[in-house]
């Protein structure tokens, strides 16, 4: 099965079944290629965020796992162990896809070294 979503410095931010996305955008995101902003809400929300928040190597990903696999992530996700989740979507993944420029970033997270806020953090 596969799932796309937003990963950075911090983790997996979000993790959705490629199933649930809007038909008329699956080749798009398979290539990972530009997609148009009217073909799906919420593609379009994770572009923009990933687009946003570039200083957190926020990269959007396409992964295809076994459903056990992907159980294990949702797993994780749902006990807040982002960066677990990330790492071992890493493993667990047969393929992988990042968006096209995005790959030294995809290499380099999960490193929370490499947000240059996350000192700020709960100040």
């Amino acid at each position: 099965m596969k799932y796309c979503g937003i990963a950075d410095a911090h983790g997996i931010e979000s993790f959705i079944s490629y199933q649930t996305i809007n038909p008329k955008v699956l080749k798009s995101i398979a290539k990972m290629q530009d997609t148009p902003i009217e073909s799906d809400h919420t593609l379009f929300a994770m572009k923009m965020r990933a687009g946003a928040n570039r200083h957190r190597h926020t990269v959007m990903y396409l992964v295809e796992m076994e459903d056990k696999d992907a159980k294990k992530i949702e797993k994780l996700l749902s006990a807040e162990k982002y960066i677990d989740a990330l790492k071992q979507l890493k493993i667990l993944a047969k393929e992988t896809s990042v968006e096209k420029g995005r790959e030294k970033s995809w290499s380099m997270i999960p490193n929370e070294d490499l947000d240059p806020y996350a000192g700020e953090r709960g100040q």
